[in-house]
This record gives structure tokens, C-alpha cells and sequence, in this order.
């Protein structure tokens, strides 16, 4: 019989194979039986299987493993009796559940990330949208009529105030300036003259 001479499961469970090869002149009916030195690791036998003169055969077997560690496990091969036959194999089985740690780290990232991707959403949903103004504040529509009421009326006082002021005693913009009249004497000279 050959098996491997290490094995590592990623999870609490495994499975490994050893060949067992007949090298008698007559059929045999065979079977694997694992001993291990600790009690939180379980293999199950390899069912009895036909091996004919000269061939090999190939088993699988089963482990499971409520601990992490690195075992030493022996492998014997017995008959249908269960007595055994031939030379033990020996071997190392290591159990580190890396499966369980994997998928609680996989689980934790994907939390973060959509944590990460909501925060990211709602900032950008505050940015388009404008925030909603607390009681008694403007909104945004009433603060920009303000704005155009307030542009209105600046230029309204503009257009009052753009024209000329008149001097005292001056004549206001727009009043003639250069004609005489009849009641003024020093005007000149008058038709009775």
C-alpha cells in the first residue's frame, strides 16, 4: 500500500486516497483501516475492494477533524475479517479550517464595501439635490426670488437718479435758455421804442 505522507484540510473536513497493489498470484479482497493518535480527528475505513494479481487499486477515505493541528494517523490494510495484512503506512494530517477563516474575511470586506458604497450614494444624492431647509428657512426658489427682487429695485433707483440735478436758481435740463420775453426790460429793446 502507498499513501500520501501529508495531507492538509482546508476545512473541517477532507478527503485523501492510497493505492493498495497485489502483488500475489491470486485475487484479494481488501480493505484501509486509519488509526489516529488524537481524538478530534475521525477517518473513516476504506470499504473491502477487489484487487486482481498484479493490479491497483485506488481508495478514497474520509476525514473530519473538530480541531486544528497536525496529526499522525496510521494506515493498515485489513482483510474482510478485519484483520490486518501487511506492513503499516504512516502519515501526517494537518486540519487548519482556513475555509471558515476565508469566508469571514470575505463576508467582512463585502460589509465594509457596501457600507462604503450607501455613504458614497447618499453624498452625492445630498449634493445634486440640494439639503432640505429647516423651519423657517428660505428654500432655494424663495431665496432666488429675493435676489431678483432685490436686482429689480437697485435698478429702478438707478433709472430715477441718472439724470442731471438741476442748479438753484438754474433752469432745469430741457428749458430753453436762448429766447427773450416781452416783460423782461433788460432783454433789449422793445417795439414801442
Amino acid at each position: 500500500m502507498r499513501g500520501p505522507s501529508f495531507v492538509t484540510m482546508s476545512s473541517d473536513e477532507g478527503r485523501f486516497q492510497a493505492t493498495l497493489t497485489n502483488d500475489l498470484d491470486e485475487a484479494v479482497v481488501v480493505g484501509v483501516h486509519a488509526v489516529s493518535s488524537s481524538d478530534k480527528l475521525t477517518i473513516d475505513d476504506a470499504e473491502p475492494v477487489r484487487v486482481e494479481p498484479g493490479q491497483r487499486r485506488t481508495v478514497t477515505m474520509r476525514a473530519t477533524s473538530s480541531g486544528i493541528g497536525v496529526w499522525p494517523v496510521t494506515l493498515k490494510i485489513v482483510n474482510a475479517d478485519g484483520e490486518t495484512i501487511g506492513e503499516p503506512e504512516s502519515m501526517r494530517l494537518r486540519s487548519s479550517h482556513v475555509s471558515q477563516f476565508i469566508w469571514a474575511v470575505i463576508g467582512v470586506g463585502t460589509l465594509v464595501l457596501v457600507i462604503a458604497i450607501v455613504i458614497r450614494t447618499r453624498g452625492k444624492v445630498r449634493d445634486r439635490f440640494g439639503r432640505h431647509p429647516g423651519p423657517g428657512q428660505p428654500t432655494g426658489d424663495q431665496e432666488a426670488g429675493d435676489q431678483e427682487a432685490d436686482s429689480a429695485t437697485g435698478s429702478a433707483g438707478a433709472d430715477q437718479t441718472g439724470g442731471e440735478t438741476p442748479v438753484d436758481g438754474a433752469p432745469a435740463s430741457g428749458a430753453g435758455t436762448s429766447g427773450t420775453t416781452a416783460d423782461d426790460p433788460a432783454a433789449g429793446t422793445t417795439a414801442d421804442d
